[in-house]
């Protein structure tokens, strides 16, 4: 029987206030199996950084960019979607021709 992996969780504070007049703290917690941890570690050590600033800097902006792309994508199909079915429509209507009352 296979044991289920062990997790780690980060802990980044993602906002810190210097005086309580400032803007409210603002957290991220992250549960990650082992291995992506591992992972993760050896990425930030090659830059020479550490696993929070490692996930700040590059993780976080990287699947930004890549939502961003996806909703461009999925913006385009459902423009093309929505131009096909209208063409459908036309050419239903002017198979039926003018409806008469």
């Amino acid at each position: 029987m296979r044991s289920s992996p062990s997790v780690v969780n980060i802990y980044i504070p993602v906002y810190t206030p210097v005086s309580e007049s400032q803007m409210p703290q603002y957290k991220f917690m992250q549960v990650l199996e082992r291995d992506v941890y591992d992972r993760l570690v050896r990425r930030a050590k090659k830059r020479g950084i550490g696993i929070q600033q490692l996930i700040r800097a590059v993780i976080i902006p990287e699947w930004e960019q890549h939502q961003d792309a996806i909703r461009r994508v999925n913006a385009r199909i459902r423009k093309l979607k929505r131009s096909r079915l209208e063409n459908r429509i036309r050419t239903a209507a002017k198979k039926d021709g003018p409806e008469t009352v």
